[in-house]
């Protein structure tokens, strides 16, 4: 082959891969449907990958930092939500250019072609002819595992990489490295800057795995070895501090939630496959599916969700029968096998002996998420049982063999992938909102920051897919639910809400809005009685909600009605909301955290003329007072000024969100910052004008960022040393 041409063939096999994407995505391709895959109680991919996407795609246009998020949880560090990519390379360029929607459209499809396109070079790496390369390249693009988590969609941008990492990593134990060192390092950083470190960490196990296997099968000598071994570990950590302009804060946001001290067993242990789906992957529907609502086994239908293709799988069987020789089927069989038994979790011995022996992996739930392995395992088995067949036949019926198993399997995935992947009209899910214009109008009406609240999001979305029997058939139940105005979804529309949706959210937010792991202090008991509770009228009114959103009608004097959408949507005016920032006069301090809640939720706590502090504050003022005689100045997302008029002095109280990075300096001076009602910032003033400005200036952001500035130097320094040329030596 001429030396262009492994890069031509490359070339076709990234068109034959796209194609294969494209023709069933071919609505949402050309911007005719969208994918409104559900969580049941939430929409990963619209009520957080979408608009927290967005808003990183909008700050950025603006020239604006997106490290913090003022829009959700009264404020939020975005950079460390890692599992948004704020800054994922793709991420980057398609939602900072082109409009959420689209971005989210392509952003789909980009990572199923990357999948296919590595998993087709990896084929060819372990010598499969093109025709099973093509095979191995279409099954993974198109597997379940990556198909069934399009709703987590940094799941799918970091699993897409893997191919492209096990390939570095198998050029690397060859001993014939060139230029994979160097490519590891930039692919292990994309793979981190995806955003879904439980992928990323079995990624990392996994190459290290199957660098130890190869590096023994192919027999490669111990010097060899060595230098290798030092090269992928060198590649691995310089990656890694490339990403830690993400990474670092996203540690810090893990500190300051439960997830930080790691999980026990049996909570690490959940969400694992059942044994019986192993059938699935033959028959995919045969205990039913989250398309209808009637997944009969335990756990959740996506999360297991694993099907590759009939074809795919018998050829897999093949290639392990037949092949059984060959010591890379035999890797790809045990990875497939050990893969498997992990992802049943407590189901068997092997998940509970890697837990107590491997670090890290009290840190992550849902054991299921090893199938990524195991159909990426069974596409490449496939390509060998391909080969061995192609094998057994000869002349012009060799490539027709191979048209033909080709054409079999994309018909096979085209219908049976596709079902999990419903698909709205594109004019229908973007038609106007009622609630959305009506909240649009009032803050043209009312300039200053306010904001609304859905009551019992989560409750109603999952009451909505029940009904809904899944999504096989009418979407219309979906299409209305959007007027609800769901957490996060509000930042695509400019609104600011006093909770959100995010995977991990510091214990303080979470005492107070809860999160999809642990309930706040919002009750459900407005359901039943349509009385809204007494203390979470008040919670609203402290944290500057003016508009509550319900489908159920409710009574309460902090409430009068203001509206109804045409979906059925209430939209309720609270009666005397705080304003965003105001003084109160007086301090109630408390021992801790929880003690702070019940004072915030009893019932004479008085939020305009009382703030809760934890442990030490400043000593109260003998004539402090309340005022809301406190205007905005300016804002952005990471700085806040404000100018204070006091007769009397006073503590200003700011209801956004109080994180490690914000400051606070009043008339030009640093301030000490307090931590008041739980979770919100603070400052102590004296009578007269005052000039108060927050600044989020976070020592976690810039530490990573400094490390990651170093690593891409150190990089393009050492970009030759990653190189090794063909006689073993460093390029110089």
């Amino acid at each position: 082959m001429p030396p262009d041409g492994p890069r031509r063939e490359l070339r076709w096999a990234a068109l034959f891969v796209a194609l294969w994407v494209l023709v069933p995505f071919w609505k949402i391709a050309t911007l005719r449907a969208v994918n409104v895959q559900d969580d049941i109680f939430a929409s990963d991919l619209w009520n957080d990958r979408l608009p927290a996407r967005a808003f990183v795609g909008s700050s950025l246009r603006r020239g604006e930092s997106p490290a913090w998020n003022p829009g959700i949880y009264t404020g939020f560090p975005s950079l460390a939500q890692i599992e948004v990519g704020t800054l994922y390379p793709s991420n980057v360029a398609l939602f900072g250019l082109l409009p959420p929607y689209v971005a989210m459209a392509w952003a789909q499809i980009l990572p199923l072609v990357i999948g296919g396109v590595g998993s087709f070079a990896l084929a060819r790496a372990f010598d499969l002819p093109t025709a099973a390369a093509l095979l191995s390249s279409g099954t993974f693009a198109l597997s379940g595992f990556l198909i069934a988590h399009l709703r987590q969609l940094n799941m799918v941008d970091a699993a897409a990489w893997l191919p492209l990492l096990l390939l570095a990593v198998e050029r690397i134990a060859a001993g014939r490295p060139g230029r994979a060192p160097l490519a590891l390092a930039v692919l292990w950083a994309i793979e981190l800057l995806a955003g879904h470190p439980q992928i990323a960490y079995y990624a990392a196990l996994v190459l290290l795995v199957h660098f130890v296997v190869r590096s023994a099968q192919l027999r490669t000598a111990a010097p060899i070895r060595r230098a290798a071994a030092a090269r992928l570990l060198a590649a691995l950590a310089l990656g890694t501090l490339i990403a830690a302009v993400q990474l670092l804060p996203a540690a810090e946001l893990a500190r300051l939630t439960d997830r930080g001290a790691g999980l026990g067993a049996a909570e690490a242990s959940r969400f694992p496959v059942s044994p019986l789906a192993v059938w699935t992957l033959f028959v995919p529907r045969l205990f039913g599916d989250a398309a209808t609502d009637d997944f009969r086994l335990s756990g959740l239908s996506w999360e297991q969700y694993a099907y590759v293709g009939l074809l795919p799988l018998l050829l897999a069987v093949v290639a392990v029968v037949v092949r059984r020789n060959d010591g890379r089927v035999r890797w790809l069989a045990a990875l497939a096998a050990a893969s498997y038994l992990l992802a049943l979790g407590a189901s068997t011995p092997l998940f509970g002996w890697a837990f107590r022996v491997v670090p890290g992996m009290d840190y992550f739930r849902f054991p299921s998420r090893f199938l990524l392995f195991v159909d990426l395992a069974l596409a490449l088995l496939a390509g060998f049982g391909l080969a061995a067949c192609l094998e057994s036949v000869s002349g012009r019926r060799r490539p027709a063999l191979a048209a033909a198993l080709l054409a079999v399997t994309a018909a096979d995935l085209w219908m049976n992938q596709m079902r999990q992947v419903p698909q709205a009209e594109w004019a229908r899910w973007l038609a106007p909102i009622d609630t959305e214009r009506f909240l649009a109008r009032a803050r043209e009406r009312e300039p200053g920051p306010w904001r609304y609240y859905t009551l019992d999001a989560a409750l109603v979305h999952g009451q909505v897919f029940h009904g809904a029997r899944g999504w096989s058939g009418d979407l219309t139940p979906y299409v209305r639910l959007r007027a609800l105005l769901q957490p996060s979804f509000n930042l695509l529309f400019g609104l600011d809400s006093p909770d959100g949706y995010s995977n991990l959210v510091p214990r303080r937010y979470e005492m107070v809005w809860g999160s999809e792991k642990k309930p706040g202090i919002l009750g459900t008991g407005h359901l039943q009685t349509g009385e809204l509770e007494p203390e979470l009228a008040r919670m609203l009114r402290l944290f500057n909600v003016r508009y509550l959103l319900s489908v159920a009608p409710l009574r309460s004097p902090a409430l009068r009605p203001a509206a109804e959408s045409a979906d059925g949507v209430r939209i309720y005016e609270l009666v005397d909301p705080l304003p965003r920032a105001f003084v109160v006069g007086e301090l109630l301090r408390a021992a801790d955290d929880a003690e702070a809640l019940r004072r915030l939720t009893a019932p004479d706590f008085d939020p305009a003329r009382q703030a809760v502090v934890v442990g030490d504050a400043p000593e109260p003022s003998a004539d402090a007072a309340p005022s809301r005689d406190v205007r905005f100045v300016s804002r952005s997302n990471t700085s806040v000024a404000l100018r204070a008029r006091l007769e009397r002095p006073g503590w200003l109280v700011l209801s956004e969100g109080h994180y490690p990075g914000w400051r606070v300096t009043v008339d030009g001076a640093d301030a000490p910052l307090l931590r008041v009602n739980l979770m919100m910032r603070g400052v102590r003033l004296g009578a007269g004008a005052h000039e108060v400005v927050f600044r989020f200036r976070s020592p976690a952001v810039r530490a990573g960022a400094l490390v990651s500035l170093l690593a891409l130097a150190a990089l393009v320094v050492l970009r030759r040393r990653l190189v090794v040329t063909p006689g073993g030596a460093s390029s110089r």
